[in-house]
């Protein structure tokens, strides 16, 4: 995305010239957590529908009620319950939750108190806050990793902003290190974080990367776990079990294979 504005304006027609600025000076390896306050605020203030309505306005599409949305009425639809943040890790989380707690609406009670990170080393006791309701007139601002793609559903969620990375596990079988790298997400990935918005009322995502780079540069899926991991426990579980075959002949038969030399790496 290292691109001039002329390469920009060429790229992105229909926007304007500020929007070419704000792509030029954004580095879109990196999140920017004063971006993402800024959005967390428009999020908290601007009304759901209006905002669903503009932004199916932008992309060309009309604004349809999912069959399965109950209509809500006027007041409750009006401002946003709770406003989801996808973030790489713990680091990131705390890093944004300074950032919005540096801002009055953010640090003051009862707000301060809905200001809520999910991740995996949270306390259960403390995760079961994530899916109560915030008291009339406060935000539930959730800072989450990609735990909240799948593995839980917080039904009040009407925005959901993506930054477009996560932390994922990489294996280099020739050095045989591994490691937790911060990396961006698959179109995937993606699309199961825009589905976290508006399960039960209109809603909004918002993804911190550009068009071309979901279309042209970002993975379709991540990689199998298998590709991406360590196989000595792998090949010590087939040896135990009995499988018929080598290792190798084994870990070749899977629907998604890891690649031979780590296998024999693994093996050795």
């Amino acid at each position: 995305e290292t691109l001039g504005i002329p390469e920009l304006a060429a790229r992105y027609p229909a926007h304007s010239g500020t929007t070419h600025a704000a792509l030029k000076a954004l580095d879109h390896n990196a999140i920017d957590y004063e971006l993402v306050s800024k959005l967390v605020q428009w999020a908290v203030s601007c009304q759901v529908d209006e905002a669903a309505k503009w932004a199916a306005d932008r992309l060309g599409r009309v604004a349809e009620h999912q069959p399965h949305q109950p209509k809500p009425d006027a007041a409750k639809a009006a401002l946003a319950d709770a406003v989801l943040i996808f973030l790489p890790g713990l680091k990131e989380i705390t890093a944004l939750q300074e950032e919005l707690m540096r801002i009055p609406m953010f640090n003051r009670e009862p707000a301060a108190s809905w200001v809520l990170p999910l991740h995996s080393t949270v306390p259960p006791e403390d995760q079961r806050k994530v899916f109560e309701h915030a008291p009339a007139g406060v935000t539930k601002i959730i800072l989450a990793t990609n735990i909240a793609e799948t593995a839980v559903t917080v039904d009040d969620v009407a925005f959901v902003i993506d930054t477009g990375r996560m932390k994922e596990n990489r294996y280099d079988p020739q050095r045989r290190m591994s490691s937790l790298d911060d990396v961006p997400v698959s179109r995937a990935n993606a699309k199961q974080r825009r589905g976290r918005a508006g399960r039960v009322r209109s809603g909004v995502a918002v993804h911190l990367f550009t068009s071309h780079r979901h279309a042209h540069i970002m993975l379709s899926a991540q990689s199998p776990e298998v590709q991406r991991v360590p196989l000595e426990q792998l090949a010590l579980r087939i040896k135990a079990l009995e499988y018929p075959g080598s290792i190798a002949d084994v870990c070749a038969r899977l629907v998604e294979p890891p690649a031979p030399a780590a296998v024999e790496r693994a093996v050795s």
